[in-house]
């Protein structure tokens, strides 16, 4: 009898955690919408909060212009994140060149 109550549990907690990524999702996507090239990364902080994971590197490889820049990751459940790209602009302002999901 307990095994039963065990895997009901489980199942619940496990249904429980898609809503919480799928109403998530919806959410991340909405405010998606608000984003624009030359985005300061204050009001994307504002628009999205704290990222789930930051990264530095050189983007611009493949097309021979090198710069460094910075990348932010908002997850909303496996394989779902919104990826935000950011380089330092002539004001030295880190701004958004461009995202995807």
């Amino acid at each position: 009898m307990m095994g039963k109550w065990a895997s009901c549990l489980a199942m619940a907690i496990w249904v429980s955690g898609c809503a919480h990524y799928s109403h998530q999702r919806e959410e991340l996507m909405a405010k998606s919408v608000n984003l624009y090239q030359g985005m300061p990364a204050e009001q994307v902080l504002a628009l999205f909060g704290k990222p789930d994971q930051t990264e530095a590197g050189t983007c611009g490889q493949s097309i021979e212009q090198p710069r460094q820049c910075v990348t932010w990751t908002y997850e909303a459940g496996s394989p779902d994140r919104l990826r935000i790209t950011f380089q330092t602009a002539l004001n030295g302002a880190l701004v958004v060149t461009d995202w995807n999901w």
